[in-house]
């Protein structure tokens, strides 16, 4: 059955969303804190709004069950049409997560979206490098630079990165981007 289980939504959004579903035959159900601690697959089972009170996470959640894309497009698109855009993080339930907490994947999710806003910005700071002209710097600069846009770039085509490592490498590239504007100036 498709379902989706929201988490730290304000009422408005929520019943937004519940309306939506409803017209597309997709359960929608509210819970909160006090499913912290029960597994995912379980909360899945329960078919109605629990506790909404929702503090222990910042972030917005929508957590959906057999949802294919085609029918999370028509939820979307039915949203739009309110003019309600859900700017949280959306998570399917997998045979892995579903036997976590909600904590869990709360927290798990929570960190891979942080990571993955990084991930992005750190694409487009690479992309803004392209059109430099590295050939009015001074050799040392110019060296020095190359090192820490090639840093950036390998630890960007890995593809696997920690927070920790993105924050240096953010922080390097950035700082080495002041560094050149000042000598452009």
């Amino acid at each position: 059955m498709e379902k989706i289980l929201l988490y730290g939504l304000d009422d408005q959004s929520a019943e937004m969303i519940g309306n939506a579903g409803k017209q597309l035959g997709i359960a929608v159900c509210r819970i909160g804190d006090s499913a912290l601690f029960h597994k995912v697959a379980d909360l899945f089972e329960a078919g109605f709004d629990q506790d909404t009170q929702a503090r222990a996470f910042d972030n917005e959640y929508m957590i959906m069950q057999e949802m294919d894309s085609g029918k999370l497009y028509a939820l979307l698109d039915e949203l739009e049409k309110q003019q309600y855009e859900f700017e949280g993080i959306k998570v399917m339930r997998t045979d892995t997560n579903e036997n976590w907490t909600l904590f869990q994947l709360l927290q798990e999710t929570g960190k891979e979206h942080r990571i993955q806003k990084k991930v992005i910005i750190l694409r487009e700071m690479l992309m803004s490098c392209n059109t430099l002209d590295l050939s009015v710097l001074p050799q040392g600069e110019k060296e020095s630079f190359r090192q820490v846009l090639m840093n950036a770039f390998v630890l960007y085509q890995s593809g696997t990165y920690t927070d920790k490592e993105l924050d240096e490498c953010i922080h390097q590239l950035s700082d080495s981007l002041k560094k050149i504007r000042k000598l452009y100036s």
